[in-house]
Formats: structure tokens, C-alpha cells, sequence
């Protein structure tokens, strides 16, 4: 098939764009450095429901009895007895066990959790040496929220410079009454790795988080935009092909009618 040089160009073009699906996702992960799903900044004052929720939703340490994956085979050798021998300690104030697998999940949920939720109410808990023995004390959910904001809220003056921009542009890009973000900080931002942060400034606190909408990562929006990329190639290639077939033979038809 003999092409000209216009024709030749546009095959090639075209050949190019056909796997555009494979290599543009490539290429913008290799270029894109922010995050995926932006991440939010609203106020939250303690003393109002809707504050106590997002403390208690992001940065509690609560084991919730009535929730199963909490409960997980997963993270526990004996989740059954374990959870039994809890409520057990809410209902009575105390409780012991001795079987080593549930007496080792016992210490494992010391290790991880402060409070203990059943149904819907709050306990703090001790655990006795060797994990044993469980001691809980009821507690409000106003204790549990201003403890945890206690133990988890961080100045910030104790951030570095570029963590104190981070957060200035979440909060500056925060609005509405859901405190719905806008900003995507950069993937190494120290934001990011230590998200969710619960900062203080000049006496009001911020909830930094990551929004918890569904998001497609930058691969996934290379991947759709070299879909239409892919198809202009096919487009292109069958036209080159069209046009050689359709004006080729014609060609050919009128150099064999001139040498007769």
C-alpha cells in the first residue's frame, strides 16, 4: 500500500492514540501529586451535638460493643467470649476471665481503645495485670468528648511551617454547614499522613479530615480521557485506510486510462 507522506503522518497519529487507555493512566500518576479526595476543615465546638459527633466519629478511642466488625475475628482470637466477658464488666462493674485467648484480647483492646460503647452509652476501663480482670465505670458523653479533645487536640504553634499552610488553605477552603472541603493537599503533606488532626488555634478548633465521598484516583481519570483519545485514533486509521482504498484505486484507474 502506497501512502503519501500527509497520509503516513496520520496513520502514525493515529496508531498513537489507540492505546492512549494504557499510557495516560501512567503518565498522570507520574505528574499528579495531590490527593484524591479533598480534604475538610470545619469548626467544631464541643458543647453542641453536631461537634460532639464529629470528635466522637474521628478521634475517640471507643470500642463499640455493638458493632460487629469491632469485634472481628480478625483482630481477635476469641471475639465471642471476649465481647461477653465486657458487657459482663459494664453489667456488674467487674469481670475475670481465665482462658489465655480471651485474657490476650482482653490487653489487646487496652492497648487500642480507652472507652467502651454498649448500647449507646459510655464506660471507661481498667485492666488488672495479665489481663484478667476488667473493671469499667460509667462515664457521659460529654466526659468521653472532652477528654478525647484533651488527649487529641494539637496546638497550632507546635506545627511546622508548610503543615500550618496546609491546614490554613483546608480550613480557608471549608464552607457550608456540612463543612464540606475543597482543597487536595499533596500526597507527602505531613496533613495527610497524620490525618484525621484535630488542631487548635487561637481558641477554636478545626477537624482536619479527608472527605469521606467516593473519589476516582488520578489512573482512573487517565484511563476515561484516553477512552475518546483511543477512539479518534481508530477514527483516524480507518480514514487513512478509506481513503487509500477509495482514492488509491482511482488513482490507479486514471494512470492505467492515460497509458492507453
Amino acid at each position: 500500500m502506497d501512502l503519501g507522506r500527509p497520509a503516513i503522518l496520520v496513520l502514525v497519529i493515529g496508531l498513537l492514540c489507540i492505546p492512549a487507555p494504557l499510557y495516560l493512566p501512567v503518565a498522570i500518576e507520574m505528574t499528579h501529586s495531590q490527593t484524591d479526595a479533598p480534604y475538610n476543615g470545619p469548626v467544631v465546638d464541643p458543647a453542641t451535638e453536631d461537634g460532639q459527633e464529629t470528635i466522637l466519629v474521628y478521634y475517640d478511642r471507643t470500642l463499640r460493643l455493638e458493632v460487629a466488625a469491632d469485634l472481628s475475628t480478625e483482630r481477635y482470637d476469641a471475639p465471642s467470649r471476649l465481647r461477653r466477658t465486657l458487657v459482663r464488666a459494664i453489667q456488674n462493674g467487674t469481670a475475670t476471665r481465665s482462658a489465655p485467648a480471651v485474657r490476650s484480647d482482653i490487653q489487646a483492646v487496652a492497648r487500642n481503645y480507652t472507652y467502651l460503647r454498649y448500647q449507646n452509652e459510655y464506660y471507661a476501663f481498667t485492666v488488672a495485670a495479665g489481663g484478667g480482670t476488667v473493671e469499667t465505670t460509667h462515664v457521659t458523653r460529654e466526659q468521653v468528648v472532652t477528654e478525647t479533645v484533651d488527649r487529641q487536640a494539637v496546638a497550632y504553634e507546635s506545627l511546622g511551617p508548610q503543615t500550618q499552610r496546609t491546614v490554613d488553605r483546608i480550613v480557608a477552603n471549608t464552607s457550608g454547614d456540612a463543612g464540606i472541603g475543597s482543597y487536595r493537599p499533596h500526597e507527602n503533606s505531613a496533613v495527610v499522613e497524620r490525618s484525621p488532626i484535630l488542631v487548635s488555634k487561637n481558641g477554636t478548633l478545626y477537624s482536619i479530615h479527608r472527605d469521606g465521598g467516593t473519589y476516582f484516583g488520578a489512573g482512573f481519570v487517565g484511563f476515561l480521557y484516553g477512552i475518546p483519545v483511543a477512539v479518534v485514533g481508530v477514527l483516524l486509521c480507518i480514514a487513512v485506510v478509506l481513503g487509500h482504498l477509495l482514492f488509491g484505486r482511482d488513482t490507479e484507474s486514471r494512470t492505467d486510462h492515460d497509458s492507453q
